[in-house]
């Protein structure tokens, strides 16, 4: 048996035959969410930017959030450039902080990556989501990680046309 060790905090990690889309969050990831939780909106948030629906990312987005990212016209982008690095990766929640209308999600996000045809390794690391209730539903009160992801994409996107 072989180890790889794992980049972001994961460690070392057994190579498992499963493949990298099993890492998409699914209606029983969601349904397994409390009702009209922080929680349950950060998975279907999470879905929505794996399968670039649009509409439904911009959705679980607070409104004053959703006001600005639609103004800015980056919203779309960021999406489509984002996306690939959501279809391999997976939030697992680890806890919560509910004050009123504020909520922190704790997260570990676990991130497939494929080794040789047919395998795959995990690496993980924390991160955290702060969301705000308005109208009775909790929406991203940033999208900082989805810009940072699209923003990282877009520089080795620069990168490889430099390199032609």
């Amino acid at each position: 048996m072989s180890l790889l060790a794992g980049c972001g905090g994961g460690g070392a990690v057994t190579p498992q035959r499963i493949p990298v889309n099993e890492n998409l969050v699914t209606d029983g990831d969601i349904r397994a969410a409390a009702a009209n939780s922080p929680q349950r909106s950060l998975l279907q948030w999470w879905r929505a930017v794996q399968y670039e629906d649009f509409p439904g990312y911009l959705e679980l987005l607070s409104p004053s959030l959703r006001r600005q990212r639609t103004r800015s016209g980056r919203a779309r982008l960021d999406l489509q450039l984002a996306r690939g690095g959501f279809i391999s990766a997976k939030p697992e929640v680890l806890s919560s902080d509910i004050n009123g209308n504020r909520a922190t999600v704790y997260t570990r996000i676990n991130t497939r990556q494929p080794v040789g045809a047919s395998r795959t390794y995990t690496i993980s690391f924390p991160q955290a989501f702060s969301f705000v209730r308005e109208n009775g539903s909790w929406g991203l009160a940033d999208d900082l990680y989805i810009e940072q992801r699209a923003d990282e994409t877009a520089k080795v996107q620069r990168q490889a046309q430099k390199a032609k």
